[in-house]
């Protein structure tokens, strides 16, 4: 199966599994009413509300205007230090964040803070800064908060102040997250994962690969054939086709790819599947093989020495194949991956969000 077939089967499984809604995390400070913030912007009752710092201890999903709106437990607690938190409930998976707050800040709403800064690196969230329990702030409280929070946390986010006894700010705040690009930063989502896919589908591609050359370098160390004109080596031609294929196969590259990208890269690779493409970047390599091994190996005579610089020769050919590969494939990928977006962007989001 062609690589562009194979990937894009992982990118409708990706696509499939991610369904067409956006996630809004509520995270912030044990204690400071997440649940009964929750329970406001929703409009009914739906999270557990209670006195203990503990109440939530996992991670709650609820409807919210054809959205899902997920709290999670506090961090800072004998149960969940925030290491173990962040591990835990994975907060950098949902695509906006409300920060809920409701007294001093403390060495953990930092380290939240810069771990927001550095998810927000690779794919930016919304954050909905939030300061609950705000009733009797006057306004110089207020703007020391305002302060406060923007040095700690690095955004220029507006804050909202809250107060969820007496249902103050909830409407303003309310009308601030729905009037979010959802389809935007859903979109977003499922871009980051397809550039993880194709990440991860490289890497995985790649240890095999390097596998392949080792085997066959060993092989061609022994075996010698076809003369390199102006080299005093002879090698094993089929070796090398071998090789090739089997790094292309690692990589799920066939000759369909090859045709159907007008990429240099595929040229090259192409022209590495005939003997004359082959004898020329042999001819290439074993200058390169020469210069740093031979000298190493001047006290052994003749059989030594050729099969030292054979074993060299082919390191570098497969060394330089794999690196063409691996960009070939990288560049298919990107190509199927900037189209899916492109598909998104132009009516592949559900009625959701119409």
């Amino acid at each position: 199966m062609p690589l562009s077939d194979e990937f894009e089967k992982v990118l409708q499984t990706i696509r499939s599994n991610e369904a067409s809604y956006a996630r809004i995390a509520v995270i912030g400070q044990p204690g400071a009413g997440k649940s009964t913030l929750i329970n406001r912007l929703v409009g009914k009752k739906v999270a557990k509300t209670g006195q203990g710092t503990d109440t939530t201890l996992d991670a709650m999903e609820y409807e919210y205007e054809l959205q899902k709106i997920v709290e999670l437990p506090g961090y800072g607690t004998a149960l969940f230090r925030f290491d173990d938190w962040k591990e835990r409930f994975r907060p950098q998976q949902y695509d906006l964040f409300i920060y809920v707050f409701g007294g001093k800040f403390s060495s953990e709403d930092d380290a939240l803070f810069d771990n927001l800064i550095e998810w927000n690196a690779e794919r930016r969230r919304p954050m909905f800064l939030v300061r609950n329990k705000s009733h009797d702030l006057d306004g110089d409280q207020r703007a020391a908060i305002v302060r406060d929070i923007r040095n700690r946390s690095k955004s220029e986010e507006r804050l909202y102040f809250v107060d969820c006894r007496y249902n103050e700010g909830i409407k303003e705040l309310h009308a601030a997250v729905m009037r979010t690009d959802f389809a935007r930063v859903w979109r977003d989502r499922i871009a980051t994962a397809y550039r993880s896919a194709r990440k991860e589908y490289l890497e995985n591609s790649r240890q095999p690969a390097k596998g392949e050359i080792g085997f066959y370098c060993k092989t061609a160390a022994v075996n010698g054939i076809n003369p390199i004109v102006g080299v005093d080596v002879a090698v094993d031609l089929g070796i090398y086709f071998k090789m090739f294929g089997a790094i292309r196969n690692r990589y799920g590259i066939d000759h369909g790819d090859l045709k159907l990208y007008a990429l240099p890269i595929a040229k090259k690779l192409l022209e590495l599947v005939t003997k004359e493409g082959l004898m020329i970047l042999l001819k290439n390599v074993a200058g390169k093989a020469t210069a740093r091994t031979v000298l190493k190996y001047i006290p052994f005579a003749g059989q030594a020495a050729a099969a030292a610089l054979s074993y060299k020769m082919a390191e570098y050919a497969g060394e330089t194949y794999e690196e063409d590969c691996y960009a070939f494939a990288s560049g298919v990928m990107d190509d199927l991956i900037e189209r899916k977006v492109a598909e998104l962007m132009d009516g592949g989001v559900t009625n959701e969000f119409n």
